[in-house]
């Protein structure tokens, strides 16, 4: 862990040999924060942001190779 001077706050790193590639780093970030905010996406309909935390934005991106594989969206070359 490193120290945050400004804010006198311990900072939550994950080095590179923990998480061994990008997809590494998100599982990683997931499992020691899994109730932060991840994305903000406004709704015009509600007049209202909407967030998500990372648990849920885990859990969606863990459908796409399913998605994929079922033929339901087709990926670009």
């Amino acid at each position: 862990m490193q120290l945050n001077t400004a804010s006198n706050k311990a900072l939550d790193s994950i080095s590179v040999d923990e998480a061994g590639s990008l997809p590494g780093l998100f599982k990683c970030r997931i499992e020691r924060s899994p109730k932060l905010p991840a994305y903000q996406q406004y709704d015009q309909k509600q007049n209202s942001w909407l967030t998500y935390s990372l648990q849920e934005i885990g859990v969606l991106v863990a459908r796409w190779p399913l998605t994929v594989k079922a033929g339901s969206i087709s990926v670009m070359s």
